[in-house]
């Protein structure tokens, strides 16, 4: 049975032969364009890229063409870095990675980011107590009519959101680490 000899056990280190070959070659080729697609919110390794000449040739600026399609939906929701998108449009742009080789280019960019992320963040915690204010209060309506939960005396809809699985902490307007 083994070296191929079954008709059913496909040969080793033949993917064509296996009919999950197709697909675990399909996933590990995602796995890797991801991978890449995030390095490129690191400007120190876009830096690299740019002294080591990968920007001046045609199927590399190609592949960066190539990996638009990540900005879809139904391929961004993988995305952890989101900043890597924005640093993929701008190498479309011959002068951007023309000036990446620059260490104070590279510098520029670094700073840029983390401000982003920065800004990002505290705008994201402010905004937290305020949207889930705004849904606790419909939720605790719609929990009341619902019968969700004996309302006990004295209890607002606000608590009984709360006791039907949302944090003390967001209903109670403070942040809970977003």
């Amino acid at each position: 049975m083994e070296g191929g000899g079954d008709m059913d056990t496909p040969a080793p280190g033949n993917p064509s032969a296996n009919s999950s070959g197709p697909n675990e070659e399909g996933l590990k080729r995602f796995q890797v364009e991801l991978e890449f697609l995030q390095c490129l919110a690191n400007p120190f390794y876009l830096n690299h890229l740019a002294q080591h000449g990968y920007f001046d040739q045609k199927e590399f600026i190609n592949y960066l063409k190539y990996l638009l399609y990540w900005k879809e939906p139904q391929y961004a929701v993988f995305i952890k870095y989101p900043a890597c998108l924005h640093v993929l449009e701008l190498l479309q742009e011959e002068t951007f990675r023309k000036e990446l080789i620059s260490p104070l280019c590279t510098k520029f960019v670094e700073e840029q980011l983390l401000l982003h992320w920065q800004y990002y963040a505290f705008r994201r915690r402010m905004a937290a107590p305020v949207a889930p204010a705004m849904q606790v209060e419909s939720q605790g309506q719609a929990s009341s009519a619902t019968g969700e939960g004996p309302p006990q005396e004295g209890q607002q809809s606000l608590l009984t959101t709360v006791s039907n699985g949302h944090s003390a902490g967001a209903a109670g307007g403070m942040t809970n680490g977003l």
